[in-house]
């Protein structure tokens, strides 16, 4: 029997507020649902969206598991009125009874590290989810399945865009500095090349205008002058403490955006884990 995983969606928004795994009609079946889940229907309207189907039940299991660790569920401070962590629970590893016991290579990205094992012993060293990387054939957290890549697809893998088989893609030469008086010379896909990331921060609506310590030397000025740059905030986290610095500061650090915190629509309580102490010091 093929399984699948699927989402659902509010009508009025699009937004997803439900990741689950079935087979058959279960992803259109309406009765069997928590009141949190009717409540949501009922206010904002349902769509269905296949995530992805034609699944052995234990690979729709790991997807299940891997959305709804990335929408992270309402309790948590996450989007999901699911009550539970998708996934098979408490049967994990040989007690699951799809276990699959093949030993794959795992090589990491950034860092060339190596690994062979299932993907239930990968899962358990490393503490990442082994599911985007058989079923989207992209990375996860840096780490893919190698199976004998070329140098060329290893660095599309590397450095994923968006823009690079875009027939519009901005090829204008940018000035881009950096805090630590770094400086880079090129277009926006040269730079993503270059240093691993989007920089479409420095080119939207983020008042502060860098991204990780970057800036375009066009808004020097306007970097200096940011509030966004210059308040300093209390932040906590459960498992590194408090830290006390600006908000560039703290997402230049640990790699992360303190947009949804300040957010005047339904602002997050958390972002990776971090949080505004209660306690604020200017």
């Amino acid at each position: 029997m093929d399984f699948y995983v699927y989402l659902h969606k509010k009508k009025t928004t699009g937004e997803v507020f439900y990741v689950g795994k079935g087979c058959g009609k279960r992803a259109w079946v309406e009765s069997n649902r928590s009141d949190h889940w009717k409540r949501v229907r009922n206010k904002y309207g349902l769509i269905v969206e296949i995530v992805m189907d034609k699944l052995q039940e234990w690979y729709a299991y790991e997807v299940e598991a891997e959305l709804t660790l990335k929408y992270g569920l309402n309790r948590d401070g996450g989007i999901l009125v699911n009550q539970i962590h998708g996934g098979w629970g408490v049967l994990e590893g040989t007690n699951n009874p799809n276990h699959d016991s093949t030993e794959y290579d795992f090589m990491n990205l950034n860092t060339n590290e190596k690994f062979q094992g299932t993907k239930y012993e990968f899962q358990q060293k490393f503490k990442i989810k082994s599911a985007p990387m058989f079923y989207t054939g992209k990375t996860s957290k840096g780490w893919i399945v190698y199976t004998g890549q070329t140098q060329e697809e290893l660095d599309r893998l590397r450095f994923p865009s968006k823009e690079e088989n875009n027939g519009n893609t901005d090829t204008t030469v940018y000035s881009f500095s950096h805090k630590d008086g770094s400086t880079f010379k090129g277009s926006r896909l040269s730079f993503i090349r270059e240093f691993g990331f989007s920089p479409y921060h420095l080119f939207g609506t983020n008042p502060c205008k860098t991204q990780r310590g970057w800036y375009l030397e066009d808004n020097a000025d306007v970097v200096k002058k940011s509030k966004r740059c210059q308040k300093i905030y209390r932040w906590v986290h459960d498992i590194y403490g408090e830290f006390l610095g600006t908000r560039e500061q703290l997402e230049t650090l640990y790699s992360l955006d303190t947009r949804p915190l300040f957010t005047t629509h339904k602002p997050k309580r958390t972002t990776k884990g971090w949080s505004l102490s209660p306690q604020q010091s200017e």
